[in-house]
């Protein structure tokens, strides 16, 4: 994994961020040039207006999306040089040491056995074992889109 330590006294890095959506037709920057930087235990609240780009930004340092590019580190973990598997090792919640993971963790952290809404900013997965149909799963996912996804899906042209 992309590791280089962390700055002293710096849990998040942001510099010059940029991640842009893209589909055949259209390209949509969500954000562009962005600086953040955030001291261990300080904490935040990130407030602008709907359709910023605060959805992605979280994304991004959660490792769930690429940076399209700029620079991110959180912990010392250069999210912008990761693959896609270093990222889903990132996003792997890890037992605290000393302990074991319970059972079934492993399976329920595992992307390849959930469904993603179409657009790659899409709302929280619904895992296909919820017991749950189809159209319910859909209705679920579009409830927990935040404003800033439902307002790229409908520049887009991806809503439903």
């Amino acid at each position: 994994m992309t590791y280089q330590g962390p700055v002293e006294g710096v849990l998040v890095d942001v510099e010059g961020l940029v991640h842009i959506y893209r589909t055949d037709e259209l390209e949509v920057v969500a954000l562009q040039g962005l600086d953040l930087q955030v001291a261990e235990q300080q904490m935040i609240a990130i407030v602008p207006r709907s359709g910023s780009g605060k959805t992605t930004l979280m994304n991004v340092l959660a490792g769930v999306e690429a940076p399209s590019a700029g620079r991110a580190q959180v912990a010392g973990y250069d999210l912008a040089r990761m693959t896609g598997a270093e990222r889903a090792s990132y996003r792997r919640p890890r037992p605290p040491a000393g302990t074991t993971a319970s059972p079934g963790t492993a399976a329920a952290t595992d992307s390849s056995s959930s469904t993603r809404c179409r657009h790659p900013s899409g709302p929280a997965r619904v895992p296909p074992a919820s017991g749950l149909s189809e159209a319910d799963r859909h209705l679920m996912r579009r409830a927990r889109a935040s404003g800033g996804t439902l307002s790229r899906e409908r520049r887009c042209g991806l809503e439903d």
